[in-house]
C-alpha cells in the first residue's frame, strides 16, 4: 500500500544513507502518524485532506490542535506536530 517517496529513488538508497547518517552522529526520525503540511489550508477540513490519499477523509485525523507539552501524553498521542501555520497532522 505505501512506498518511498520518489525523491529517495529507491529503498537501497534510504537505507545507504540511513548507514552514512550514523557516521556522522546524525539520526533520522520516521514518523508515520503524522503527514506532510498543506500550507494555506485550515487543518482538518476536506479541501486539506484530499491530498493525503487513501486517507483523505477528515475523520481519518485527529481534531486539530498543536503539540505544546510533550510531557503530557494524550497532548502527544492526539494533537499536530508542527505549528498554527505549518502543522503536520496527526492521524
Amino acid at each position: 500500500m505505501f512506498k518511498l517517496q520518489l525523491y529517495l529513488q529507491s529503498q537501497n538508497f534510504l537505507i545507504l544513507g540511513l548507514q552514512q547518517s550514523i557516521n556522522v552522529n546524525f539520526f533520522f526520525l520516521f514518523d508515520r502518524n503524522h503527514m506532510g503540511p498543506q500550507e494555506n489550508l485550515t487543518p482538518r477540513t476536506k479541501e486539506y485532506v484530499k491530498a493525503y490519499n487513501p486517507f483523505n477523509k477528515t475523520e481519518h485525523f485527529h481534531v486539530f490542535c498543536i503539540i505544546d507539552n510533550f510531557e503530557d501524553q494524550g497532548n502527544v498521542e492526539y494533537c499536530s506536530l508542527g505549528g498554527p501555520y505549518v502543522p503536520l497532522p496527526g492521524m
